[in-house]
C-alpha cells in the first residue's frame, strides 16, 4: 500500500442525552439508527437523531415485534397458486406464496412484509414456517387421488439455501410425516446460487436424491442465468412475470420469451410462464413451445383446501379465447406441524 491515496469517508449518527434518554444504551442506540439513515441517505454524511427519527424507530420496533407474534402465533400461513399444463389444461402442481392473516389490517401478500422479515433477521423462520406447511399439504393430498406428477413448490430464500442445507432439514421432515420428496420443488433466486455455485448444486443434488426438483426463479432478469443454466443441474426455470406482462405490446419481451422457451428445451429442462393474465398470453406461449404456466388467468393463490377441490379430479381446459381472473378467495387458516432435526 505504499505510495498510494486511500480515501476514506465516513457515515456519522449523532444522538445527544437532549433527544433521548440519559442511559447509554438507548443513547447507543438511537446514535446507530441516526447512522443507519445517514447510509440510506447516500453514506459520506451526517444524521442526527431526532423526534421523526424516534417515531420511526418506534414504529419499525413495533412492526418488527408483530412479526416475531405473527410468526410464533400461526399468523403466516401458505396460500397456493396452481401451475397449469398449458396444451392440457391441467393442474400440474402449484407455488406456496406466504400471506399474514394479520389481525386487524387483513389478508397481507409477501411483498407488504417480506422486506421486514428480511431486515429483522427473520426470514429463516418464515422459510421454515412455508416450508412446514407445504409438507403438510403435500402429505393431505397424497390421501387422495391426486395426479401422479404434481408438485408444492416453495420459495428458498438465499440465505437459507447458502448457509443452511434445507435439503437435509427437509430430509427429516419428510422422513417424520411420509412425505414423498417428489411431490415437493424448491424455488431458487439466482442470488442464492450465486453466492457459492459450489453449495448450491451440492445442495441441488441432495435434494434430488429425496425426488425433490430445483426450478430457477425470476428467469431473465439477473445478469448470470444461462451460466448457471450450464453449470446447475436445476429442472425448471420460472419465467419472469414482467417478459410475460410485455409479450402482447413488445416484441422484444416476445422474443426474449421465444428464446427462453427455445433455450430451455435445448437444456431439456421445464418453462414456467408466471403471471399469466390474458388469453392472449398464453396462446403465445403455447405456440412459443412454454409448457407451463401460472398467472390470475386461472387462479389467484387460495388457501390449501380450496385449492385441493380444484386438483382432486378436476381438468382446467386449455385457456379460452375469453376470461377473466377470479376474485381473490376468503381466509382460510392452515395449521402446520413443527419441522425440528
Amino acid at each position: 500500500m505504499c505510495g498510494r491515496n486511500i480515501n476514506v469517508s465516513a457515515s456519522i449518527g449523532l444522538a445527544t442525552t437532549r433527544s433521548t434518554t440519559g442511559d447509554a444504551q438507548s443513547l447507543l442506540a438511537h446514535a446507530d439508527a441516526a447512522q443507519y439513515r445517514a447510509k440510506q441517505a447516500g453514506r459520506n454524511c451526517v444524521e442526527i437523531f431526532d423526534i421523526k427519527l424516534r417515531a420511526s424507530l418506534e414504529w419499525r420496533l413495533d412492526d418488527e415485534q408483530q412479526m416475531r407474534r405473527a410468526i410464533h402465533n400461526g399468523e403466516i400461513v401458505a396460500w397456493y397458486q396452481p401451475i397449469i399444463d398449458l396444451t392440457t389444461g391441467r393442474i400440474v402442481g402449484a407455488e406456496a406464496l406466504a400471506r399474514w392473516i394479520h389481525p386487524t389490517r387483513g389478508t397481507l401478500d409477501a411483498f407488504r412484509f417480506v422486506p421486514l422479515v428480511e431486515e429483522c433477521g427473520l426470514i429463516l423462520a418464515l422459510d421454515d414456517c412455508i416450508i412446514r406447511q407445504v409438507v403438510e399439504a403435500a402429505t393431505r393430498l397424497a390421501k387422495h387421488a391426486h395426479p401422479s406428477d404434481f408438485r408444492i413448490w416453495c420459495n428458498t430464500s438465499a440465505i437459507h439455501f447458502s448457509r443452511i442445507s434445507p435439503a437435509s432439514r427437509l430430509s427429516h421432515l419428510l422422513e417424520r410425516t411420509g412425505c414423498d420428496g417428489n411431490m415437493i420443488g424448491f424455488e431458487i433466486t439466482e442470488t442464492a446460487l450465486l453466492e457459492d455455485p459450489r453449495v448450491a448444486a451440492r445442495e441441488i443434488c441432495r435434494a434430488r436424491e429425496l425426488g425433490i426438483k430445483t426450478a430457477l426463479d425470476d428467469f431473465g432478469v439477473g445478469h448470470s442465468s444461462l451460466t448457471l443454466l450450464r453449470s446447475l443441474p436445476v429442472d425448471a426455470v420460472k419465467i419472469d412475470k414482467s417478459f410475460v406482462r410485455d409479450l402482447t405490446r413488445s416484441t422484444t419481451a416476445a422474443g426474449l420469451v421465444r428464446c427462453i422457451a427455445e433455450l430451455t428445451s435445448v437444456f431439456d429442462i421445464d418453462a414456467v410462464a408466471e403471471g399469466v393474465e390474458m388469453p392472449e398470453q398464453a396462446q403465445i406461449l403455447r405456440n412459443y413451445g412454454c409448457r407451463y404456466g401460472q398467472g390470475h388467468l386461472w387462479a389467484r393463490a387460495a388457501p390449501f383446501d380450496q385449492i385441493c377441490q380444484q386438483i382432486v379430479g378436476t381438468v382446467i381446459g386449455p385457456a379460452p379465447l375469453t376470461g377473466q381472473p377470479t376474485n381473490e378467495p376468503d381466509t382460510v387458516k392452515l395449521v402446520s406441524s413443527d419441522w425440528q432435526t
